[in-house]
């Protein structure tokens, strides 16, 4: 009989309101954690369990409908936590159960940074150029300190496929970092670990700027629709050609080309008549420079024993001697791809002079080629 009245005996039952809309936030080592509140006039605080309940905060209930908290220092793991309402009795709620993966330092590990297709160096600018970005990509920092020793940091977009730098340092150091987002309730973006990267010490001359000079026994490389300015228009169409049957254009020919820009060049690269006559490559040739064209003409024919002596007694210096036993490449022979040489001596100039010697073709005078590109590892 007094189970059947104890209910009434025990006086009126208190029900606490649960957290609502419970929704967790993943970070760098924390979480974020944010609930809504009901109107219950009797709730105090929410107390969040964590680590088997080993762990928990405590959070004070205001005014405010809409909660929010920040657990920091969690270990990189998946976490399972209860979010609890309680009143001034400690009289509890029907606790609220969410998991959260904890984001960290094996995390980052694993991040890629956005590639590097090339890297172009000119005398005014570098050009990066950047590979496609994979789709969950946010964005890339990069980080340099620029020609005033200013640090500059630059966002880059993951649609954006060249970046110019104007203020760069050549040889100077830039730093990429990529950023990503986990998941969709992510509180914050994950960058990768830095990369680092060289600006071009190697700054490749704009042909705009450079002239043919058209000396004294100098080929005009214009036989069959050549010329000698196709060298330098960034055009692989046209070419340079000798041996017409005039003067000066047989085997052994030069020509000089003004920089139009006083530089330390330090590569050339050399770039075949592409429709055909590859076998006919250069194999032996000298490369001369001169700061002060004045007086500096020569005036023996290109293969004259003599040549060389004049064109140092002139104040030529020879950059580059592909000859005496040192030829191109043999790779090259047949080839259409460029061929990259170092610059041997590379003093400061402002006009260069060709003197090609010898083909891979025994059995012809005949050479040709369609671009040659300069660069230098220092401009004035």
């Amino acid at each position: 009989m007094n189970e059947l009245h104890e209910q009434y005996l025990q006086g009126e039952r208190i029900y606490i309101g649960r957290p609502d809309s419970v929704v967790i936030g993943s970070g760098n080592n924390k979480v974020k954690i944010n609930w809504w509140l009901n109107a219950d006039p009797n709730l105090a605080e929410t107390v969040i369990y964590w680590n088997q309940k080993n762990d928990s905060l405590v959070v004070p209930i205001n005014e405010e409908t809409e909660m929010s908290v920040f657990i920091n220092n969690l270990e990189e793991a998946t976490h399972i936590f209860e979010v609890v309402n309680k009143n001034e009795s400690g009289l509890a709620s029907i606790p609220i159960e969410r998991s959260a993966i904890v984001y960290g330092a094996k995390y980052i590990d694993g991040l890629l940074n956005r590639g590097i297709a090339k890297i172009d160096g000119f005398t005014d600018k570098v050009v990066l150029t950047w590979s496609t970005a994979a789709a969950e990509i946010i964005d890339t920092k990069l980080e340099y300190t620029n020609n005033e020793n200013q640090q500059v940091s630059l966002i880059v977009a993951p649609e954006t496929m060249e970046t110019e730098i104007t203020d760069f340092v050549p040889g100077g150091e830039f730093h990429i970092s990529t950023s990503y987002r986990p998941d969709e309730n992510a509180i914050e973006n994950f960058y990768s670990n830095s990369e680092t990267y060289n600006f071009s010490n190697d700054l490749m001359l704009y042909g705009s700027n450079m002239s043919d000079m058209d000396l004294p026994f100098d080929l005009t490389g214009q036989c069959w629709g050549g010329d000698i300015s196709k060298l330098f228009d960034y055009s692989l169409g046209g070419y340079y050609h000798n041996s017409c049957g005039g003067e000066y254009d047989g085997k052994v020919h030069h020509f000089t080309i003004d920089l139009g820009v006083e530089v330390e060049l330090s590569k050339i690269k050399l770039y075949p008549r592409q429709d055909c006559c590859q076998n006919r490559n250069w194999k032996e040739f000298q490369l001369f420079g001169i700061l002060n064209i004045e007086e500096a003409e020569t005036t023996v024919v290109p293969d004259d024993p003599n040549w060389e002596t004049e064109m140092l007694s002139k104040g030529w210096i020879n950059l580059l001697n592909c000859t005496d036993g040192k030829t191109t490449d043999e790779s090259w022979k047949g080839s259409a791809s460029p061929l990259t040489m170092e610059v041997e001596d590379q003093s400061r100039v402002r006009f260069i002079r060709f003197r090609v010697l010898n083909t891979w073709d025994e059995n012809t005078v005949e050479t040709a080629l369609t671009e040659i590109l300069f660069y230098a590892s220092k401009v004035y």
